[in-house]
């Protein structure tokens, strides 16, 4: 895979480019996600532009302060062989993302793929119709079907419709559901005759993202085809008993109710830090705007952090917001600029002069010269830390409700839940620790680690103890990406010893 996919925010690759095992800048991050939520917000929850930018960089500072988490209720993994476990599937899930068959065998070369263990390879896409893989992995005694990720505009409509319907007692996110039914129809067959192929092979569904949560229903499908009588448990659709399917899912993306969610004991899904996507929800926008709806613009220009972070978000916001809403746009840099002119910055371009200018940026369709985010560009394929950019915008565009409403309609990652958690190391520790190394890792090589964190994983004990908090930190969008999740896992098997 391309590593430019690992971790880019929105259009921001030139100067993250996937290069570091580290988070993106935060004047980066912040500009992406105030960027997005003004535009889902703006008219739908009665958010401006101005506004959203403001409480989004108080909130940063209030939630870096407080050390504000999301975590689950659990025990740390101290066993190398499951965390092992965790790294195994996520391989399978990265590999869903190849684009031909050499390709594919050569990154699963550990696993000892041949030609002939791979039934299906679709690496094209379509509203509800994703990427993914089928292969018969016969060292572990397995049919594996891996699903893509979010990866270009087509799956950005399936992952991030906002809409749910009834689904096994209860609800499960429209999109991918719908996504997980076509698969079923599509390749049901093809799975059928692989395990009885192959007499006693477990079925693994896995996938990162879009690819988790719908390998997730998918399983939950074939595992509700089964059932019992006075005789005992009839086997799936598939020919195989409930207790020989397996999923897991990386980054994935809430898709079932709560109820769904806890009796779900075959999934596995694994979230790294503060990934937003996981969390994002009606339920969990409408809990970030409580918790900024008191900022105002004045209070977060204290320091040179905070004005370059300004800055960063003056240049990302005009031109798309001036594309789509004028007035809107002016206000907005109306603020920006009485609130530098309160605290004695000069702008680098007058009032005056901002609407010839915006015009100009409107009809271009980009933003600035420096190129940090380009919306044309967000109809490219797109990388991880896009994806979870997006993923808050397709929220905040669907319908508003009360509180109430919107906790009914509250979305979760599905099964036993995994959180990698970062620490940040002592001074000690830092100067004794590895470098990090040169992207990109390969195979056998020491694993990368942030000369400032160290990694461990808690599993949940507490089925309703699930992620549903949006954290605002740096990492809240490169937390999504696969290879930072593979990074976490493997700096947090070395941490073992």
């Amino acid at each position: 895979m391309n590593d430019v996919f690992f971790c880019n925010l929105v259009s921001v690759g030139k100067e993250c480019g996937g290069k570091h095992a580290g988070p993106c800048g935060i004047e980066k991050v912040i500009a992406a996600v105030s960027l997005s939520l003004s535009q889902g917000f703006e008219g739908a929850t009665r958010w401006s532009i101005s506004d959203t930018t403001a409480g989004l960089l108080k909130l940063y500072k209030r939630h870096a302060f407080e050390s504000a988490e999301d975590t689950i209720i659990g025990a740390q993994v101290t066993d190398r062989a499951e965390l092992g476990e965790l790294l195994e599937w996520l391989r399978w899930s990265i590999a869903a993302y190849e684009s031909d068959r050499p390709t594919l065998l050569t990154a699963m070369m550990d696993q000892k793929l041949v030609y002939q263990d791979v039934a299906q390879l679709v690496t094209t896409s379509a509203i509800n119709e994703p990427a993914y893989m089928i292969a018969v992995y016969h060292a572990r005694q397995c049919v594996v079907m891996a699903i893509r990720g979010t990866y270009n505009t087509t799956d950005i409509l399936t992952d991030l419709n906002p809409h749910t319907e009834p689904f096994q007692n209860g609800v499960a996110h429209s999109g991918m559901l719908g996504a997980a039914k076509w698969l079923l129809e599509k390749e049901g067959l093809t799975l059928k005759k692989l395990l009885s192929d192959n007499p006693g092979y477990t079925l693994v569904l896995t996938g990162h993202s879009l690819g988790g949560a719908v390998a997730a229903l998918l399983a939950m499908l074939i595992h509700a085809s089964a059932h019992m009588s006075a005789l005992g448990i009839f086997p799936t659709t598939l020919g195989i008993r409930p207790k020989r399917i397996m999923c897991w899912g990386y980054g994935c993306a809430a898709c079932v109710d709560q109820t769904i969610a806890e009796n779900t004991g075959y999934i596995h899904n694994v979230v790294l830090q503060d990934d937003v996507v996981p969390r994002v929800n009606a339920a969990s926008i409408e809990a970030l705007r409580d918790e900024i709806q008191e900022t105002s613009l004045s209070q977060v220009l204290k320091d040179g952090k905070r004005k370059k972070i300004i800055e960063s978000i003056e240049r990302a916001h005009v031109g798309h917001a001036l594309k789509s809403a004028t007035e809107a746009g002016a206000s907005m840099l109306q603020k920006i600029q009485n609130a530098r002119a309160e605290k004695g910055h000069t702008s680098s371009s007058a009032i005056s002069d901002s609407n010839s200018n915006s015009t100009k940026l409107a009809e271009e369709g980009s933003v600035v010269a420096d190129g940090s985010i380009s919306m044309d560009s967000m109809d490219s394929p797109e990388t991880d830390a896009g994806i979870a950019a997006k993923a808050v915008v397709a929220v905040a565009e669907g319908p508003a409700g009360s509180k109430e409403e919107l906790e009914s309609r509250r979305l979760y990652a599905p099964g036993n839940l995994y959180h990698i958690r970062r620490q940040e190391l002592r001074t000690e520790e830092r100067e004794l620790g590895p470098p990090v190394p040169v992207r990109p890792f390969m195979e056998g090589e020491e694993a990368p680690r942030n000369a400032k964190h160290k990694h461990h994983v808690i599993r949940g004990t507490v089925p309703s103890s699930r992620f549903g908090r949006i954290i605002l930190s740096s990492s809240m969008l490169s937390d999504h990406g696969c290879f930072n999740i593979r990074d976490g896992l493997l700096d947090a098997i070395e941490q073992l010893g």
